[in-house]
């Protein structure tokens, strides 16, 4: 899966500095870790459960630069569940980043010819 992200990602970067890394959410809510900041973190259908928002909280607070950007691809359809979780954890970040960061939910709608 990495490998076929950085092969993407190298192919439509531009030439502009971008990476590809493993990251383990519930890593960034042990005491001490530390890590690099980015002024633009890009998620797209993160949350299934319950269980995930408090670790994708601590990641996107922990790696994303003051000022920073976080777009997020979520469902448009509200009675998702995963609509539901994205709507909780983007109000929490916005509550607990008191406007530091900007959270851009990016909706889609998935149609299917039956």
């Amino acid at each position: 899966l990495l490998e076929n992200l950085r092969f993407n990602v190298q192919c439509n970067s531009g030439g502009g500095d971008t990476s590809v890394t493993r990251l383990d959410w519930n890593d960034c809510l042990k005491r001490g870790f530390g890590c690099e900041k980015f002024d633009l973190v890009v998620g797209s259908d993160l949350l299934y459960d319950e269980i995930a928002i408090k670790p994708l909280l601590a990641a996107v607070l922990t790696h994303l630069a003051p000022g920073g950007r976080l777009f997020l691809m979520c469902p448009a359809d509200p009675l998702l569940s995963r609509y539901i979780l994205n709507e909780r954890f983007i109000s929490l970040l916005r509550e607990l980043e008191g406007g530091r960061v900007t959270v851009e939910a990016l909706r889609y709608a998935r149609h299917c010819n039956a």
